[in-house]
């Protein structure tokens, strides 16, 4: 993964406080052998927030967040679709645990792995998160609040098999070619 951000603070006006910011993100996931195979390079991750002293007398903290968060693809779709794992259903008649070789009276032994498709307009995983909240000193080192916290999850990666074609894909469910 590799990331910028930029942010900064602005005092609008006498106990009030604006925060903005903005963070790009980048996922190149590689195989077992140091290729890429799949880019996801469009992760803008907007947030802005304010503080408001509401009396005006360094007690007082009425405050909102709102941020948009990524997350990296899950290792375990990396490690899957991309680690060169491979699944072999072999069967025999032999009563020995010991012996692996198939046995022509035995059903079909079926092979699976190799690298997944990936559908090719696949865009990052994220939660959108809105924060707001009242903070009141009360006494010396003795603060009253209520904060309130929403997230919504936005999209996610997913590997799944396609009944139909008998293959997994990694996708975005419900968006793109394979979602």
């Amino acid at each position: 993964n590799l990331s910028a951000y930029i942010q900064d603070s602005w005092k609008v006006g006498k106990g009030f406080t604006l925060n903005a910011g903005l963070r790009w993100e980048q996922q190149d996931v590689r195989d077992r052998f140091g290729e890429t195979a799949f880019k996801i390079d469009d992760n803008w991750s907007p947030r802005v927030g304010f503080i408001w002293d509401v009396k005006n007398n360094g007690k007082s903290k009425l405050y909102a967040n709102y941020g948009r968060f990524y997350e990296s693809v899950p290792q375990d779709i990396n490690i899957r679709a991309f680690g060169g794992e491979v699944v072999c259903f072999c069967n025999n008649f032999s009563s020995s645990a010991s012996d692996t070789r198939p046995d022509p009276r035995a059903p079909v032994s079926r092979l699976l792995g190799g690298a997944e498709p990936v559908d090719p307009s696949l865009k990052g995983q994220y939660i959108d998160e809105y924060i707001a909240g009242f903070e009141y000193e009360v006494a010396p080192n003795f603060v009253l609040g209520v904060k309130g916290t929403h997230r919504n999850l936005g999209r996610v990666i997913e590997d799944f098999l396609v009944i139909s074609e008998g293959t997994y894909f990694i996708a975005n469910p419900g968006e793109g070619t394979f979602g």
